[in-house]
């Protein structure tokens, strides 16, 4: 009798234990969705983003559109900045970049694009 109770009250103690809702913490979420765009400089967050995913295609020889040096960069995207947004966000239609890869992050596209917006400064 006293075997079948402590198992009951482990059977439930345990199921009890598996039902159990683990919150996120407020400060871990706000972690992964914070996103601060308002000291966005080319050599601090825009260049990384496009060194981890752009140049390793894009270069200076590069005919379509070349992303280096500097100079040369910033005319490609004036010339194309819709066809890029639209590449760079995956839009229906657009050749999704970067090719064969995962879309960027909303926070790397919403960088690029205030970068965009601000003139697109050197640093």
């Amino acid at each position: 009798m006293k075997i079948s109770i402590f198992m009951s009250f482990f059977l439930l103690l345990s199921w009890a234990c598996t039902k159990q809702k683990v919150e996120p913490k407020l400060s871990d979420i706000n972690k992964v969705t914070s996103c601060d765009t308002s000291k966005i400089t080319f050599s601090g967050k825009i260049n990384p983003i496009f060194v981890a995913n752009c140049y390793g295609c894009h270069d200076q020889y590069d005919s379509q559109f070349a992303m280096q040096p500097f100079s040369t960069l910033k005319l490609s995207i004036s010339n194309n900045k819709s066809k890029f947004l639209n590449s760079i966000n995956h839009n229906p239609g657009a050749s999704k970049m970067p090719k064969n890869g995962n879309k960027l992050s909303d926070c790397d596209l919403k960088a690029i694009a205030t970068w965009i917006d601000a003139g697109m400064p050197q640093d």
